[in-house]
């Protein structure tokens, strides 16, 4: 038995070194995927290696790179970052605040 699946768009950001896999002078793009398509399917589809993405966030919310995709769903794919602030408990912590406490 197949399902037919419609397509849907998504609207994708990319940050930092990761807009490489834009056009130049783009912000973002919009992607046609099928219905079921994840988050990794972005990424096989602008050829972004896996070592290259930090994470991503779909409408906001963090996600794994298995998470379904919706029609209208906007995608924020970040890099890898340096330095030395982090993400713990949903809060921006700082090696200036660690040093202090």
């Amino acid at each position: 038995v197949y399902k037919l699946c419609a397509p849907m768009r998504i609207t994708i950001d990319l940050f930092g070194d990761l807009r490489r896999f834009l056009e130049k002078g783009q912000d973002r793009l919009e992607l046609e995927l099928t219905e079921g398509d994840t988050v990794a399917m972005i990424y096989q589809k602008l050829g972004i290696p896996g070592g290259d993405v930090y994470g991503a966030s779909v409408n906001g919310e963090w996600a794994d790179a298995g998470q379904p995709l919706a029609e209208g769903d906007r995608v924020f794919i970040f890099p890898p970052i340096a330095g030395g602030d982090y993400y713990q408990g949903g809060m921006l912590w700082q090696r200036d605040t660690l040093a202090k406490s």
